[in-house]
Formats: structure tokens, sequence, C-alpha cells
């Protein structure tokens, strides 16, 4: 990548005659070594940069996926793994620039899909009208409540924690990090603190008394019908629209459940 580009190239062939050869296929003159280098060397790091890229959409991004359709407005720390294989200067710069592509991989997908639910909810506020079913599903999936929440950092690519099972290394750092996270001090460049503080703080009885009716259901139910949880609710004095969406949103950032809309009462 550090090599300098060759300031022109010849064509070995016409393109009709190049088209005879086979589509696609380019001939250089190989009058210089070094201009054959230079492309082999590049036509390598595109083949592993694309590599790279189709290996984050497809694996990393699938399981961001199912983290964001279990629980919704999750946040999600990426690690980096295996950092072991990048102990010496030279590889550990192919690291940062993995980590660096992560990061710019997993926001570009993000904001590609905000703006694609968006344009959408255009159409369908146009089309149904803003009250639809339609336009309020996915006013519900553009809330921030309810969108994905990567924490990187505010170091860029460096801000990636690299850990190492066979070094025993990184997981002092990784586990700061979740702390500092979990306790508001650290917001992954968000507005407000992603666990709004709660953690190593004292329960309100009310979250508490919302979480035994949860639990009393869940060896019964996987998906509770609203009405039904609300006259649980009830019986225990329980009415406040702002105390009940407060508990529901406390256990859905503890993972005591998936909550997906707004209280009604």
């Amino acid at each position: 990548m550090g090599a300098n580009k060759p300031e022109t190239y010849r064509p070995r062939a016409s393109f009709k005659e190049e088209e005879k050869q086979g589509v696609f296929k380019l001939t250089y003159d190989d009058s210089s070594d070094d201009e054959d280098e230079f492309f082999d060397s590049e036509h390598e790091n595109r083949r592993a940069m694309r590599a790279l890229e189709q290996d984050i959409d497809e694996k990393l991004q699938f399981w961001i996926d199912c983290i964001s359709a279990s629980s919704p407005g999750a946040a999600i720390l990426p690690v980096a793994s295996f950092d072991d294989y990048f102990l010496d200067d030279f590889v550990a710069d192919e690291a940062t620039l993995r980590c660096k592509v992560m990061m710019e991989r997993l926001k570009k997908h993000e904001d590609r899909r905000i703006k694609s639910m968006q344009q959408r909810l255009a159409v369908y506020d146009s089309t149904f009208g803003a009250t639809s079913d339609q336009s309020m599903r996915l006013r519900k999936l553009l809330s921030p409540f309810n969108r994905p929440k990567i924490i990187f950092g505010s170091d860029g690519a460096s801000s990636v924690v690299r850990v190492s099972s066979t070094k025993f290394s990184g997981f002092d750092k990784l586990a700061e990090r979740i702390v500092n996270i979990a306790t508001g001090r650290e917001r992954g460049g968000w507005a407000y603190p992603i666990f709004r503080g709660h953690l190593g703080t004292r329960i309100p009885r009310m979250r508490l008394e919302v979480r035994e009716v949860v639990r009393s259901m869940r060896d019964k139910f996987k998906v509770v019908e609203w009405n039904f949880f609300l006259s649980e609710l009830r019986k225990r004095s329980i009415t406040n629209a702002a105390d009940v969406s407060d508990a529901l949103h406390f256990l859905t950032n503890v993972g005591e459940l998936s909550y997906f809309g707004n209280v009604s009462l």
C-alpha cells in the first residue's frame, strides 16, 4: 500500500481485442516489473479489504441484528479477540486497521438502515396516514430506545478493546469499560447514560413489584397480551403510566424482558 502509483500504463491490446480474450480480462505492458508488483499488491490489498468488509457484514452484523431483534435498544460493546496474533508492530497496524474498518462498517450499516426506514415512513405517512399501523410500527423501530447502542469510545480504532484468551490480556480493560458504561461514567458518545446510572443504586419497590409480575408470568407465557398484563398490575395498585413505563425500560435495560412500546392506560 505504500508504493507510489505509476504515472502511466499502456494497455497491450485494444478494447475489442481484449474482449475476445475474456470479459474483464485486463492486460498491461509488462515492461516494468515494478508496475506489475504494484498492481499485484494493490489488487491483493483490495481483495483482502473486500473480504474483511464482507466478513463484518455477514457475521458481526448478523449478531448485532439478532441482539437488536431480541432486546431492542441493547448496549453493544464490540470486542476484538485473538489479540495475541497481533503482537509485533507491523501486525499491530493490521489490527488497528481491522478495528477501524469494523467501526466504519457497523456505523454505515446502522445509518443506512435508519435512512431507509425514514424514507419508508415518509411514504407510509403520505399514503396511509401518520396514525396508520404501518407508520406507528416504523416510528417505534426508529425510536432511540429501540435502536442498538453500539459503543466504541472517543479514541477511534484505539478505543476498541482487544483481548487474548491465550495471553490473558485485555480483560482488565474490558471489565473497566463494562463497569464504566453500566454506571454511566462512560456514555459511548450518547447524550445520556445508557443504563441511566442505576447500577449500584437501590431499586424502587414499584419496579420490584413489576418484576415479580413479569416473573410470575414467565413460566406460562413467552409473550403477554398488554391488557392482561395491566390487569395484573392493577391488582397491586400500580396504575400510574409514567411509573409503569419507567419500570419497563429499567427491566429491559437489565435484561429482564423485551419491551417494544409505550405505556397506554
